[in-house]
Protein backbone atom coordinates (compact mmCIF):
# COMPACT_ATOMS: atom_id res chain seq x y z
CA UNK A 1 0.00 0.00 0.00
CA UNK A 2 0.74 3.23 -0.87
CA UNK A 3 1.42 6.58 1.54
CA UNK A 4 -1.94 7.59 -0.53
CA UNK A 5 -3.97 5.02 0.19
CA UNK A 6 -2.51 4.27 3.76
CA UNK A 7 -3.33 8.01 4.10
CA UNK A 8 -7.03 7.60 2.44
CA UNK A 9 -7.41 4.36 5.18
CA UNK A 10 -6.54 6.41 7.85
CA UNK A 11 -8.74 9.78 6.40
CA UNK A 12 -11.41 6.99 6.05
CA UNK A 13 -11.13 5.29 9.41
CA UNK A 14 -11.06 8.60 11.57
CA UNK A 15 -13.92 9.58 9.74
CA UNK A 16 -15.52 6.87 10.79
CA UNK A 17 -14.33 7.12 14.31
CA UNK A 18 -15.30 11.04 13.75
CA UNK A 19 -18.77 10.02 13.05
CA UNK A 20 -19.12 7.46 15.99
CA UNK A 21 -17.61 10.31 18.19
CA UNK A 22 -20.08 12.67 16.74
CA UNK A 23 -23.16 9.97 16.94
CA UNK A 24 -21.58 9.45 20.49
CA UNK A 25 -21.22 13.48 21.49
CA UNK A 26 -24.96 13.74 20.50
CA UNK A 27 -25.92 10.91 22.49
CA UNK A 28 -24.00 12.56 25.24
CA UNK A 29 -25.56 15.94 24.71
CA UNK A 30 -28.65 14.29 24.36
CA UNK A 31 -28.78 12.86 27.55
CA UNK A 32 -27.05 15.54 29.32
CA UNK A 33 -30.15 17.70 27.99
CA UNK A 34 -32.37 15.18 29.03
CA UNK A 35 -30.92 15.15 32.37
CA UNK A 36 -31.12 18.90 32.81
CA UNK A 37 -34.25 18.99 31.12
CA UNK A 38 -35.53 16.58 34.00
CA UNK A 39 -34.03 18.39 36.73
CA UNK A 40 -35.55 21.46 35.37
CA UNK A 41 -38.81 19.79 35.44
CA UNK A 42 -38.09 18.14 38.96
CA UNK A 43 -37.04 22.28 40.42
CA UNK A 44 -39.39 23.42 38.01
CA UNK A 45 -42.14 20.79 40.22
CA UNK A 46 -40.20 21.26 43.50
CA UNK A 47 -40.04 25.38 43.24
CA UNK A 48 -44.07 25.16 42.43
CA UNK A 49 -44.57 23.27 45.84
CA UNK A 50 -42.71 25.57 47.72
CA UNK A 51 -44.53 28.83 46.11
CA UNK A 52 -47.53 26.80 46.75
CA UNK A 53 -47.10 26.19 50.71
CA UNK A 54 -45.49 29.61 50.75
CA UNK A 55 -48.51 31.21 49.53
CA UNK A 56 -50.32 29.20 51.51
CA UNK A 57 -48.25 30.34 54.33
CA UNK A 58 -48.34 34.36 53.66
CA UNK A 59 -52.17 33.48 53.02
CA UNK A 60 -52.43 32.07 56.49
CA UNK A 61 -50.37 34.95 57.51
CA UNK A 62 -52.67 37.19 56.10
CA UNK A 63 -55.37 35.83 57.80
CA UNK A 64 -53.96 36.06 61.01
CA UNK A 65 -52.96 39.65 60.61
CA UNK A 66 -56.60 40.34 59.93
CA UNK A 67 -57.49 38.45 63.18
CA UNK A 68 -54.93 40.45 64.76
CA UNK A 69 -56.38 43.87 64.03
CA UNK A 70 -60.01 42.51 64.54
CA UNK A 71 -59.10 41.54 68.16
CA UNK A 72 -57.07 44.70 68.15
CA UNK A 73 -59.44 46.41 67.18
CA UNK A 74 -61.58 44.53 69.70
CA UNK A 75 -58.87 45.29 72.26
CA UNK A 76 -58.94 49.13 71.57
CA UNK A 77 -62.93 49.15 72.35
CA UNK A 78 -62.38 47.24 75.69
CA UNK A 79 -59.23 50.01 76.62
CA UNK A 80 -61.65 52.47 75.62
CA UNK A 81 -64.20 51.25 77.17
CA UNK A 82 -62.18 50.78 80.57
CA UNK A 83 -60.46 54.19 80.43
CA UNK A 84 -63.92 55.32 79.90
CA UNK A 85 -65.44 53.47 83.27
CA UNK A 86 -62.07 54.49 85.39
CA UNK A 87 -62.44 58.53 84.18
CA UNK A 88 -66.40 58.13 85.48
CA UNK A 89 -65.07 56.52 88.31
CA UNK A 90 -62.15 58.59 89.21
CA UNK A 91 -64.67 61.46 88.64
CA UNK A 92 -67.20 59.75 91.29
CA UNK A 93 -64.73 59.63 93.50
CA UNK A 94 -63.17 62.94 93.58
CA UNK A 95 -66.70 64.33 93.97
CA UNK A 96 -67.43 62.49 97.24
CA UNK A 97 -63.89 63.03 98.46
CA UNK A 98 -64.33 66.89 97.71
CA UNK A 99 -68.36 66.42 99.11
CA UNK A 100 -66.49 64.84 102.35
CA UNK A 101 -63.84 66.93 102.72
CA UNK A 102 -66.82 70.49 102.56
CA UNK A 103 -68.25 68.48 105.11
CA UNK A 104 -65.70 67.74 107.04
CA UNK A 105 -63.89 71.36 107.15
CA UNK A 106 -67.44 72.40 108.57
CA UNK A 107 -67.27 69.40 111.34
CA UNK A 108 -63.98 70.76 111.73
CA UNK A 109 -64.34 74.39 112.01
CA UNK A 110 -67.97 73.47 114.06
CA UNK A 111 -65.80 71.84 116.55
CA UNK A 112 -62.69 74.14 116.29
CA UNK A 113 -65.27 77.12 117.14
CA UNK A 114 -66.91 75.34 119.94
CA UNK A 115 -63.61 74.30 121.32
CA UNK A 116 -62.17 78.17 120.94
CA UNK A 117 -65.28 78.90 122.96
CA UNK A 118 -64.56 76.27 125.41
CA UNK A 119 -60.61 77.31 125.91
CA UNK A 120 -61.89 80.86 126.13
CA UNK A 121 -64.47 80.22 128.98
CA UNK A 122 -62.15 78.02 130.92
CA UNK A 123 -59.28 81.30 130.21
CA UNK A 124 -61.73 83.46 131.81
CA UNK A 125 -62.69 80.88 134.92
CA UNK A 126 -58.71 80.12 135.06
CA UNK A 127 -58.10 84.28 135.29
CA UNK A 128 -60.83 84.96 137.23
CA UNK A 129 -59.82 81.86 140.20
CA UNK A 130 -56.17 83.37 139.50
CA UNK A 131 -57.21 87.05 140.22
CA UNK A 132 -58.98 85.90 143.32
CA UNK A 133 -56.33 84.00 144.92
CA UNK A 134 -53.86 86.70 143.53
CA UNK A 135 -56.11 89.18 146.14
CA UNK A 136 -56.52 86.47 148.72
CA UNK A 137 -52.51 86.23 148.27
CA UNK A 138 -52.10 90.08 148.46
CA UNK A 139 -54.31 90.00 152.16
CA UNK A 140 -52.09 87.44 153.33
CA UNK A 141 -48.83 88.93 152.81
CA UNK A 142 -50.64 92.84 153.35
CA UNK A 143 -51.53 90.66 156.41
CA UNK A 144 -48.06 89.37 156.89
CA UNK A 145 -46.39 92.36 156.79
CA UNK A 146 -48.49 93.90 158.92
CA UNK A 147 -47.55 91.63 161.63
CA UNK A 148 -44.31 91.31 160.64
CA UNK A 149 -44.18 95.10 160.50
CA UNK A 150 -45.76 94.59 164.53
CA UNK A 151 -43.23 92.28 165.30
CA UNK A 152 -40.37 93.85 164.48
CA UNK A 153 -41.62 97.03 166.27
CA UNK A 154 -42.08 94.51 169.49
CA UNK A 155 -38.79 93.82 168.82
CA UNK A 156 -37.42 96.95 168.63
CA UNK A 157 -39.35 97.91 171.63
CA UNK A 158 -37.68 94.48 173.64
CA UNK A 159 -34.22 95.73 172.28
CA UNK A 160 -34.94 99.22 173.51
CA UNK A 161 -35.80 97.62 176.96
CA UNK A 162 -33.00 95.42 177.14
CA UNK A 163 -30.52 98.28 176.50
CA UNK A 164 -32.13 100.58 179.33
CA UNK A 165 -31.78 97.64 181.39
CA UNK A 166 -27.88 97.08 180.10
CA UNK A 167 -27.65 100.76 180.34
CA UNK A 168 -29.08 100.52 183.70
CA UNK A 169 -27.17 97.63 185.39
CA UNK A 170 -24.12 98.48 183.55
CA UNK A 171 -24.80 102.30 185.52
CA UNK A 172 -25.34 99.93 188.60
CA UNK A 173 -22.52 97.99 187.88
CA UNK A 174 -20.05 101.18 188.11
CA UNK A 175 -21.42 102.46 190.95
CA UNK A 176 -21.35 99.50 193.21
CA UNK A 177 -17.42 99.13 191.79
CA UNK A 178 -17.05 102.61 192.09
CA UNK A 179 -18.30 102.06 195.84
CA UNK A 180 -16.29 98.82 196.34
CA UNK A 181 -13.35 100.72 195.10
CA UNK A 182 -13.91 103.41 197.22
CA UNK A 183 -14.78 101.28 200.31
CA UNK A 184 -11.27 100.15 200.03
CA UNK A 185 -9.31 103.00 199.33
CA UNK A 186 -10.84 103.48 202.80
CA UNK A 187 -10.29 100.64 204.30
CA UNK A 188 -13.59 99.93 205.28
CA UNK A 189 -13.43 96.50 203.74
Amino acid sequence: MSSQELLEANVAAIRTDLTDLKADFRAVVARIDQDIRAMAAKAESEIKTAVARMDEQFREVRQDIRELRADNKSLDKKIDTKFDELRADIKGMRAEMQAEMKEMRGEVQTEMKEMRGEVQAEIKEMRGEMQTEMKEMRGEMHADRTETRASIADLKAMQKAVLWLLGCLLGLVTVAGTGLTIARALHWL
